[in-house]
């Protein structure tokens, strides 16, 4: 893959972008035309999307995932993905191109321009069913580019355990009614992602703030760190495997009253508020709440009803009932 990078830098003429640091012109030891120099510098940046650019007029919606052979089992599910979900839900979304990675790859090698597509498309829908090795190398990469990516998966199948805390579709095609309710989930998640100020989470954008955020802490900082690590060896003693879930789930007080707003259909004065709309995304993002639109369409104060604008997933009710108890 480094050496595919590399060949993609040189044929970019990415050289010429990459600051002294990173191996640019002023270090003439670094030569971006092999590959493996270049695939190192480019998985350096942090920003590797940012270094290349996209020519199509349209944004670029691509699809990764398992694909197989013509006629195969593997290559009837892609389809149905793409068809019978993918496609039809992104029609509310004309702007964008989409396309599937079905290309005739030789071993050992990821072409170029697919990896190009990976790192520059606006948007990535990634399968993670079937467990297909390449399918994870390439969703490592998108990873890595730290921009949007949504993940689906058959209802059926378990996630894989690194990418387990973040929230996938889950999809069935054994009824046309389960197939709706899919593409309903895929709207959804799409208008998410495209919502101003929209912040990218995967396993690569967690462990880089953290370490950021080690770098930079203050000793009071670090103190609560070190209190949140003592939190999550208790929980693991107690047998709470999915940890980052356990500790997502602490609602604030805040967001509690939003959700029991939501459930009693009640306005209240949001004028003090102005965490309003990242408490409704939180909420959301933990599948507690639905959107109805926008949230940026919400008042930014006065008197108003969040029923107008978003509901309670059932989740959230059982949720509230547990709170009660």
């Amino acid at each position: 893959m480094r050496r595919a990078l590399g060949r993609l830098a040189a044929e970019n003429g990415l050289q010429r972008k990459l600051p002294t640091f990173c191996g640019g012109p002023n270090r003439p030891e670094t030569n971006l035309a092999h590959g493996v120099e270049a695939g190192d510098l480019l998985f350096e940046s942090v920003q590797l999307g940012a270094l290349m650019s996209e020519t199509s007029e349209n944004k670029l919606c691509f699809v990764i995932g398992p694909i197989g052979p013509l006629a195969s089992e593997i290559r009837k599910h892609a389809d149905w993905l793409l068809d019978g979900i993918i496609r039809p839900a992104m029609k509310d979304f004309p702007d964008f191109k989409l396309k599937r990675a079905d290309y005739d790859a030789r071993p050992g090698l990821i072409d170029v321009q697919m990896i190009n597509d990976i790192i520059n498309a606006d948007l990535v829908i990634a399968d993670l069913s079937l467990n297909n090795p390449n399918a994870f190398y390439e969703i490592g990469i998108r990873h890595m580019s730290q921009k949007p990516i949504i993940h689906m998966q058959l209802a059926a199948e378990e996630s894989p355990f690194d990418v387990s805390q973040y929230r996938a579709i889950r999809f069935s095609y054994d009824r046309h009614s389960e197939l709706g309710k899919a593409q309903e989930e895929l709207k959804r998640f799409v208008t998410s992602v495209l919502e101003p100020g929209f912040q990218t989470e995967n396993p690569v954008t967690h462990a880089i703030g953290r370490r950021k955020l080690e770098l930079t802490a203050t000793p009071e900082i670090q103190v609560i760190m070190q209190e949140i690590d003592q939190i999550k060896s208790q929980l693991k003693v107690l047998g709470l495997d999915d940890l980052g879930l356990a500790l997502s789930m602490v609602v604030t007080d805040s967001e509690r009253r939003h959700l029991q707003n939501l459930e009693a259909d009640k306005a209240d004065d949001y004028k003090s508020n102005s965490w309003l709309l990242t408490e409704l995304r939180r909420l959301r993002a933990l599948g507690l709440i639905h959107s109805k639109g926008n949230f940026s369409d919400i008042p930014s104060s006065g008197m108003f009803n969040l029923a107008e604008y978003a509901e309670v997933t059932p989740k959230g009710k059982d949720y509230l009932r547990r709170m009660k108890e």
